[in-house]
């Protein structure tokens, strides 16, 4: 039988010509394929090893960046030794270099996807007006004008708020450091069907055009002869950074000389008001034993004369306490006096009496002596952060602050409080008291109970004229330092006498009740059996 007879076989196959162009193709075709295989591989394996490469040296980068911390503590903590010239351009450029640091470490987060996003419900307006403000000492030192121009009064949206704030900080910050005195910077806040659009346009120095392609390059520094301007290009490498993982978009128009406008959209879900009250007024139905209880609520008093900022704090802080608010300094020393919160937060710059004033006044008062007071301000240097802490503030916080760690350091505050209760909960020892205002507001009521122990009449009235306070002031401070309510912190003091005197003295469980102030001895056995748990007349058998 004949090859070409086979139909599987092409007409062809006998001609050897034709036969070897044929296994010529075959070949390269394989080969082809062969080649296109191994090139896959070899893609594969590079970037595998790109991969890798990225891994180690983001690893790289954020190892080297914690290690930096330590010797940067170190030749901070020199500076402030040293008095020579020199020192303040040593704390300048530690607080840049820890700046840097800082930048770095959130970077390599985002490239490690370790940054993740958190939705929240908020008020996009009053958040800008807020982060604004936050700045305008700042912006008001430099002789630049800053305002947020909208035509919304609230526009409620849901996004991650803290990744927002960084983006809109890092903007804002860059425009400030690249406008003259006399300049203006401005936010403008827009929106669309599906997304939240805000723009922050300086007076600035601009950018060339040339250059505009490469300013989301890490490290990229425009090529200034002033080099008052200079800095490490990274805060809007991490700009870039957060609007893409908000699936956001940031593009950047400038003309050299004449300023340049940052645009950012972001994607967004848009609310109602009222959804944002149903989250807020679920949260204090879930609180609402500690919220509706005014003896147990704690109270923050702010005070800020700045109406956005002052709308924003209550905001994020309603839910969890009972605000007090306070327009100006006069008004907060006013405000601490009468209502004694739980934690003050106040800010630096304000009028009638500043930040600086109204604490050292509170701490050198006996009825507010004992009261945390956090500063929050835009002065967050070290040596306003310094002068802070010496006039007797606790924490001092610099605009714009992160949300969680203000209610961190309220909560740090409030634990603290409690843990100092301790020491005046039990059994009052007033030889072992010291000489702090609250030690001295202690031992004078306590004075004042004993000296009138026998005087059934001698009541919360009688000591708030002793120590010179209101029944409110005198609750919330004893409440404050000892956890007990006026009448209870009385009644424990003549209590603890009538302990002393059954195991010192032969006087019967009727006479001692006389004694301490109690015309009624049945309810006195019962309120010391309350206390000790076991009655008056058994004292004598426990220690025999």
């Amino acid at each position: 039988v004949e090859l070409s007879s086979f139909r599987i076989l092409p007409p062809w196959w006998g001609n050897p010509i034709a036969y070897s162009i044929y296994l010529l193709i075959i070949g390269l075709i394989g080969y082809r394929f062969y080649q296109a295989q191994l090139n896959k591989r070899i893609a594969e394996s590079e970037a595998e090893r790109l991969k890798e490469v990225d891994e180690f040296k983001s690893r790289f980068f954020t190892n080297i960046s914690h290690e930096f911390r330590t010797p940067l503590t170190v030749i901070m903590g020199l500076a402030d030794r040293i008095n020579h010239e020199s020192t303040p351009i040593i704390k300048r450029n530690a607080s840049k270099l820890l700046e840097l640091i800082n930048q770095i470490l959130e970077l390599s987060k985002l490239e490690a996807n370790q940054s993740s996003l958190k939705n929240e419900r908020f008020d996009f307006i009053q958040y800008t007006n807020y982060t604004v403000e936050s700045l305008s000492t700042l912006a008001s030192e430099r002789g630049i004008e800053l305002k947020t121009e909208t035509d919304f009064d609230e526009l409620f949206v849901e996004m991650d708020k803290q990744k927002v704030d960084l983006i809109l900080h890092n903007l804002l910050s860059n425009a400030l450091k690249f406008t003259d005195k006399g300049g203006a910077v401005f936010v403008q806040v827009s929106k669309e069907t599906e997304s939240v659009i805000f723009s922050v346009r300086d007076s600035g120095i601009g950018i060339k055009r040339e250059k505009l392609d490469q300013i989301f390059n890490r490290f990229f520094q425009t090529d200034l002869e002033n080099h008052r301007y200079e800095g490490t290009g990274i805060g809007l490498a991490l700009t870039n950074e957060l609007v893409h993982l908000l699936n956001g978009n940031i593009h950047v128009e400038s003309e050299f000389g004449s300023g340049s406008t940052f645009t950012v959209e972001l994607p967004c879900v848009f609310i109602g008001p009222e959804i944002v009250v149903e989250q807020k007024t679920d949260h204090l139905i879930k609180s609402a034993q500690k919220i509706t209880n005014p003896e147990d609520a704690e109270v923050i008093l702010l005070v800020e004369d700045n109406y956005d900022v002052r709308n924003f704090i209550k905001q994020i802080l309603s839910n969890e306490y009972q605000i007090v608010v306070a327009h100006n300094g006069r008004e907060g020393v006013e405000k601490a006096i009468e209502n004694i919160p739980d934690v003050i937060l106040t800010d630096v710059m304000m009028p009638y009496k500043d930040g600086f004033e109204l604490t050292e006044e509170l701490k050198k008062d006996i009825r507010t002596s004992h009261i945390p007071i956090i500063m929050l301000t835009a002065k967050a240097d070290l040596e306003s952060r310094v002068s802070g802490l010496k006039t007797g503030a606790d924490v001092y916080l610099g605009k714009p602050f992160n949300e969680e760690e203000l209610k961190t350091n309220i909560h740090n505050l409030i634990n603290l409080r409690n843990s100092i209760r301790k020491q005046y909960g039990g059994e009052i020892q007033v030889n072992e008291l010291g000489n702090s205002m609250n030690d001295e507001f202690v031992k004078k009521i306590h004075d004042s109970i004993i000296q009138n122990l026998d005087d059934e009449l001698f009541g919360i009235e009688q000591v708030c004229r002793t120590v010179g306070v209101s029944r409110t002031q005198l609750h919330r401070k004893l409440k404050a330092i000892t956890g007990k309510s006026s009448s209870i912190f009385i009644r424990d003091i003549r209590l603890v006498e009538a302990r002393k005197m059954l195991k010192n003295s032969e006087l019967t469980v009727s006479e001692i009740a006389y004694s301490v102030g109690f015309s009624d001895p049945k309810y006195f056995s019962k309120l010391y059996s309350e206390k000790f748990s076991y009655p008056p007349s058994k004292e004598r058998e426990i220690i025999e």
